[in-house]
């Protein structure tokens, strides 16, 4: 078959990137929640975000969404300096608008 270059319409739909900060994954909620105060200690505010992996939930903790990568990674070096957050990392999400 032919191949057509797709309509417009469908490009704006391409999901848009999100850059997450990830300072944490738990079992316990607990300690999710000591992560978190870690960061608003910082000034930072987190957010603990469940997520089922199987019959585990985990607790997530996380900062952002930042839309720019050299934003996310300029965050994430800071956060990486404070004592129990070194192992932070980026987590891209896409979302779909």
């Amino acid at each position: 078959g032919m191949t057509r270059a797709r309509p417009q319409t469908e490009q704006q739909r391409a999901p848009t990137r999100l850059y997450w900060i990830q300072t944490g994954s738990y079992r316990s909620k607990s300690k999710a929640e000591e992560n978190n105060a870690r960061l608003v200690e910082y000034g930072l505010s987190g957010r603990i975000i469940t997520k089922e992996i199987g019959r585990d939930l985990f607790f997530r903790v996380r900062i952002g969404p930042y839309s720019d990568k050299q934003e996310a990674e300029k965050f994430l070096s800071w956060i990486k300096r404070i004592k129990g957050l070194e192992k932070s990392y980026i987590s891209i999400e896409y979302s779909v608008n």
